[in-house]
Formats: structure tokens, sequence, C-alpha cells
């Protein structure tokens, strides 16, 4: 793995452990949200985007790319599926990510959630001090929300 690609991919877990850590019932679509409306803001007052990822439009709202695909890993890893449809995305860069954080089956507010639990440490020296600023701004501000209620929010975001 490359240097550029493990520093992406430690900034990327790090910041799933921080909201973790930071917010409760942070499961995979709240941190869907979380990554979204930090990106947004750090865009808005500084130019540039904390995760540099691109953003897909799904039915559920805007996700960004790469980490959608590596929290789809790790559910697969975590909770491989038994039917015949299920195709392993499971990686070395999905294992990467799983040192830093794993994802636990627990039943919340009447259904099944799948909630991000931090391994690891937030790693502040790989953030710039406005884009630690931006995190705990945003996991201060939506620490209570739930996941529907962000996807609510940001469905009615603008692009």
């Amino acid at each position: 793995m490359d240097s550029a690609k493990t520093v992406e991919l430690k900034r990327m877990a790090s910041m799933l452990g921080y909201f973790a850590m930071h917010t409760y019932y942070c499961g995979i679509t709240k941190a869907n949200k979380l990554f979204f409306l930090a990106d947004c803001l750090h865009l808005i007052r500084h130019g540039r985007t904390i995760t540099r990822d691109s953003y897909v439009k799904l039915p559920q709202g805007p996700v960004p790319e790469n980490l959608y695909y590596h929290l789809t890993s790790l559910m697969e890893m975590f909770y491989p599926q038994d039917d015949e449809l299920s195709i392993s995305v499971v990686s070395d860069y999905t294992e990467f990510i799983s040192e830093y954080v794993e994802i636990r089956k627990t039943n919340m507010f009447d259904y099944e959630m799948r909630l991000i639990v931090a391994k690891k440490d937030f790693e502040y020296s790989l953030f710039s001090e406005t884009e630690r600023q931006i995190l705990e701004e945003i996991a201060s501000l939506y620490k209570r929300h739930t996941a529907k209620e962000l996807s609510e929010l940001t469905h009615k975001e603008r692009a």
C-alpha cells in the first residue's frame, strides 16, 4: 500500500473513530452524513474538503464514495452474508481500517443498527487545526442527532 493511500485511509479511519467516540448512535448512515456535513462546512470556510473524497448521490442522500465503499466492506468483513448474491469486497484497505474501528450490530430505536466502535484514539497529527475545529464543531452540533434526522437535514441541503 503506497504511503499516500495509507495516510488517506488513516485519516478516514481516524475520523470514523472520532465521530464514534464523540457522538451518540454513530452507525454507518450517521457517519456518512457527518462526513458530508464536515466536508461542506470546511469547504465553505476554507475552500477545501477534509476528506478530499468525491460524493455520490444515493436515494438516502449524498455519501462520500470511498467511505461508503469501505463501510460496506467492513460490514461484509464483520458480518459476511450467507446468501449466494453476496459479493465479497473485503480488501487489504478494509483490513487496515478495521484496526481503527469495528462495526457491531445492536438493537436501538426498535431496529437493528450497525454501530461504529472506535478501537484507536483519534490521530490529531493527521489533521490541520481548521480540520480538527470543524470535526469538533460537527460532533458537538450533531452529537445527539439520529441518522434519520441527519438524513432529513442533508436532503434539504443544496448541492
